[in-house]
């Protein structure tokens, strides 16, 4: 089974590397949803993935929003995303409240 590193950075991303996010192409599994997660298009082979999130923190929640981008270039169309009652409260209510992210 492959484990693709599509960030592994600390809180900022560089020129280099970015934020936390972990793929398991075979399962459709993503963990955490960091910067990188916009390189996840190089590696679709499903139509849906599963994101397991660890924490609501910024630097592992914020490529949630690169999904958009990611299922109009490739065949996914279903991103589910998994993790603590509290933090996906979080993260609906201020990352994808409709005054910063009008999707």
């Amino acid at each position: 089974m492959d484990l693709i590193c599509l960030g592994t950075a600390g809180y900022h991303p560089s020129a280099t590397r970015h934020t936390a996010c972990y793929y398991l192409p075979e399962l459709g599994l993503q963990l955490d949803a960091g910067s990188g997660t916009f390189r996840i298009a190089d590696h679709v082979e499903r139509e849906s993935i599963d994101v397991w999130i660890s924490h609501a923190h910024l630097d592992h929640v914020l490529g949630l929003t690169y999904f958009l981008g990611v299922c109009s270039a490739t065949k996914l169309k279903t991103v589910r995303v998994h993790g603590h009652h509290a933090h996906l409260d979080a993260i609906q209510r201020h990352l994808l409240a409709p005054e910063l992210f009008p999707a």
